[in-house]
């Protein structure tokens, strides 16, 4: 499937909204919010920063941004759920760019996500330069746009990129399978990795293994499982911020787990301490009684990190995730590689929609990389930062890339594995 999407201020091709050209001339330039001759469902501008002008030239099927923030956003196309797109476009001229692209769903509401933000602050300088990257359609999403963003300086963009990538990408890797179903020959002193990748997870404390639930039992101070110092780079995940646009790594999590009692950021971690670099997992329960999922990466405990919280804060308008039922709930969280918090996602029990990610407000993560010899931790959190663990785990999966098993995207591994409220155990081969 290829969508083309002329520059030139036009009727979209091979798009659900089709107009008559506006009536302008072959050379308009617009500035500082006179918008009258880019409405939709062609491409429309939005000066968000001002001064800022937007130039058109229909005979070459471009248009020179100028100046402050600014949007040029294309019309609705229509998408394919959970579907690679590869998105992008030529730009020439010295400043910088970035690529989103937003969602909707059948109603024509915002899909969540709404927003995905494909490429990062990117700069280009004076040669033509083609900025693209690939990026996955929400699994409520029917209709999408593409929506470039100048950020400073002056460039001339054309040539609009929109084609179906999904056959290319390739099934992720499992790094890590533990089962308490199948913990191994002595579950009180090991948890035994189901792919023999990893040396078998230390126990620390007195985690105990329930028979009757096949899950081990964690008290919420001391009781914790670690890996091996030898396996520990394994598991670790740089982000664009210290790779460079398109070279972050992509992860996954996947936890069944039972809450029972207070915990924090404690669930899957790769942190030493709360001044060390690294990433973690939290299935919550706060001292409201409120429980949600966290997912941070981060470079230091102050302003460097990047916390996803699903589905937020007090402040936030769900509150909770409801998850204090007594019962087993699966939680898969996948984080895209880029670094940025919005752009993480969790699914719950093989919801079709992912939960609502409130991130965290007072840190982004800028600079630096998130790479860490800390060995990784199950349930026992991170030294004077977390509230270990208190609950029951049943099975830990850790991934890497974009997909998982067979190419599945992270809502169809999710639905797969709860499988109706039987989630399938052991080590997942097929």
């Amino acid at each position: 499937m290829v969508h083309i999407l002329p520059l030139t201020i036009v009727t979209l091709a091979a798009v659900a909204c089709t107009a008559a050209p506006p009536n302008i001339a072959p050379d308009v330039t617009f500035r500082d919010g006179d918008i009258a001759g880019l409405d939709p469902p062609s491409w429309r501008w939005d000066p968000i920063g001002l001064p800022s002008e937007a130039h058109v030239d229909k005979a070459n099927g471009s248009v020179t941004l100028v100046g402050g923030r600014t949007f040029l956003r294309s019309g609705h196309f229509e998408v394919a759920a959970e579907t690679f797109y590869k998105i992008g476009v030529k730009a020439r001229g010295e400043g910088k760019i970035e690529l989103e692209c937003l969602w909707w769903d059948e109603n024509g509401k915002p899909a969540r996500p709404h927003r995905s933000v494909a490429l990062e602050s990117t700069a280009v300088k004076d040669e033509t330069k083609v900025v693209a990257r690939d990026v996955e359609t929400p699994v409520t999403a029917r209709t999408g746009q593409l929506r470039v963003v100048i950020t400073e300086g002056t460039l001339v963009v054309s040539a609009p990129i929109v084609h179906v990538t999904t056959p290319k990408v390739h099934a992720g890797t499992l790094l890590l399978a533990l089962d308490a179903a199948e913990p191994g020959p002595d579950p009180a002193r090991a948890w035994r990795d189901l792919t023999r990748q990893n040396v078998d997870l230390e126990a620390h404390g007195r985690p105990r293994l329930n028979a009757e639930s096949h899950a081990f039992v964690f008290d919420g101070k001391n009781d914790y499982f670690e890996g091996a110092v030898k396996d520990e780079s394994r598991f670790d995940f740089d982000t664009e911020v210290a790779a460079g646009a398109g070279k972050g790594d992509p992860f996954t999590v996947v936890i069944c787990a039972k809450l029972t009692g207070q915990s924090a950021n404690a669930a899957v971690t790769k942190l030493a301490n709360v001044k060390t670099i690294g990433w973690l997992v939290g299935v919550d329960l706060d001292e409201f009684g409120l429980s949600r999922i966290s997912a941070a990466q981060q470079v230091d405990n102050k302003h460097n990190r990047s916390i996803a919280r699903f589905p937020g804060g007090v402040s936030s308008p769900n509150k909770s995730l409801g998850i204090t039922d007594g019962r087993f709930h699966l939680f898969l969280v996948h984080f895209s590689g880029t670094g940025d918090a919005h752009s993480t996602v969790t699914y719950v029990d093989g919801g079709a929609k992912p939960v609502d990610n409130n991130p965290w407000p007072g840190g982004n993560l800028h600079s630096g990389s998130i790479l860490s010899d800390a060995p990784l931790r199950i349930a026992g959190g991170v030294p004077d930062m977390s509230i270990p663990f208190t609950g029951e785990i049943a099975f830990v999966e850790i991934w890497r890339g974009m997909r998982l098993l067979d190419g599945m995207s992270s809502s169809q591994y999710s639905r797969f594995r709860w499988n109706d409220g039987k989630p399938v155990r052991g080590l997942i081969t097929r």
